[in-house]
């Protein structure tokens, strides 16, 4: 090798990685972190969805028929698989949020643990495990995202294995008096019902707009939803249904809720043998009440209202980093505090959702909404460790890094740290 030195990043992969993708966008989220990771190097294993059955076989199918099995690998199944994958050393770990049996399971895991550990517990364990499939609906039912991803992170550590967690979170999405009505509420109901009945994990999750404009909006989404899905959206083909009879549940004890009962202003229909519930505006929602404690999920949209739009930043921030957030403004100072003072994994002015296929743009959350992020260019780097590599060649040897530290050597060192040129010269020198 020469005597010119040469500086290098060098990316290596990471090694075996596991990504858990969920139910509501089969498809892309298992195979947008998968082509990322592969792209990168690594092996994979994708364990689908269980409450998405079919979209689950056929990822195995295809990629088992297509794909060298010895790069990547599809695990289905749910509690039992789960639990098997999540005892098992890792390289990386991603996981999108919403696979909710199979996640569960590992807190049912650590409790059957905790009993085996003592005797005394043995035949309790041994009915735990009898029960396990109903331990895990039960903490389907009561359980939200951040609480599985701590059980993600749980188990990574044992390992010490790095993780994305993308998670979710209350989206907000804030409306100024200002906006075109007829297309702000049209982009809304996009991201909202549009993106699978609200089942989307950047669905605007409520709306934040003054007690004066609020009206307006009301009766410009009540139009738009019209035209959109009709006068009975419970037989729009272009409303999702709800993906099971446990989230229809979720749904409407929300709704049930005597803190919003009397709040609908749009919608309410319930179809549960077909599992649809219609689009639902919800007019000033009380903040404590059980539908703005958590994240909705579905069609429901509550609406809160304020005297000055500025009041919208302590409302949001009050609660925990959202995975989106949303503001709609020809404003263009309140769009600078909005992006300076609105925390959140991602935001989008004007629009909903879109900010998603910006291939050139990070996808992840903040706080209690994730952590790490994948897509595009962004994939290639989760999934890759940036190797350091420096180039030297046997000239230029200088003495002065080699004891004896002689007074020149540790002026002229001191003189090289703090960039003075003159103070090198004049140590090499021996001047004073």
């Amino acid at each position: 090798m020469d005597d010119t030195r040469k500086a290098e990043i060098v990316p290596e992969p990471l090694g075996v990685v596991l990504v858990i993708s969920a139910w509501n966008y089969p498809f892309l989220l298992s195979l947008d972190p998968v082509v990322g990771a592969i792209a990168a190097g690594n092996v994979v294993v994708l364990k689908p969805s269980e409450i998405a059955p079919a979209s689950s076989a056929l990822l195995a199918k295809l990629l088992g028929e297509y794909m060298d099995n010895s790069c990547v690998r599809v695990v289905e199944g749910a509690i039992d698989e789960t639990t098997a994958l999540l005892q098992q050393k890792w390289d990386k770990i991603l996981y999108t949020g919403l696979s909710c049996f199979s996640l569960f399971c590992f807190s049912w895991m650590v409790m059957n643990i905790f009993f085996l550990v003592d005797k005394i517990y043995m035949q309790l364990a041994c009915l735990f495990k009898l029960y396990k499939y109903f331990l895990v609906y039960v903490i389907l039912e009561f359980s939200g995202n951040g609480k599985v991803g701590r059980i993600v992170m749980a188990a990574a550590a044992k390992h010490l294995t790095p993780i994305i967690l993308e998670l979710g979170g209350k989206s907000p999405t804030v409306v100024d008096s200002n906006v075109n009505l007829e297309v702000t509420a049209r982009r809304i109901i996009s991201g909202k019902w549009g993106c699978n009945n609200g089942q989307a994990c950047v669905a605007p999750d409520y709306i934040i707009t003054t007690k004066d404009f609020a009206p307006k909006l009301v009766d410009a989404l009540k139009t738009e939803l019209e035209n959109f899905f009709g006068k009975n959206p419970l037989e729009s083909v272009d409303l999702s249904r709800i993906v099971s009879s446990n989230h229809f549940a979720r749904l409407t004890k929300l709704l049930d809720d005597n803190k919003v009962s009397g709040k609908i202003v749009c919608g309410g229909q319930k179809d549960e043998s077909k599992l649809r519930i219609a689009p639902t505006l919800l007019l000033d929602v009380p903040r404590d009440s059980l539908i703005m404690s958590e994240e909705i999920f579905g069609p429901l949209l509550p609406i809160i209202t304020v005297n000055k739009l500025e009041e919208s930043f302590d409302f949001i921030n009050e609660g925990t980093k959202p995975l989106a957030a949303y503001l709609f403004t020809n404003d263009n100072k309140f769009k600078e505090e909005f992006v300076k003072n609105v925390s959140a994994g991602g935001l989008l002015i004007n629009d909903t959702v879109l900010h998603l296929v910006v291939h050139a743009f990070p996808f992840g959350g903040v706080g209690e909404s994730g952590m790490g992020a994948y897509h595009g260019k962004f994939s290639f780097d989760a999934f890759t460790h940036r190797k350091a590599v420096l180039y030297r060649g046997f000239t230029c040897d200088g003495s002065i890094r080699y004891p004896p530290y002689t007074d020149t050597k540790q002026k002229t060192m001191k003189a090289l740290v703090a960039g003075d040129v003159i103070g090198v010269v004049r140590a090499l020198f021996g001047w004073s």
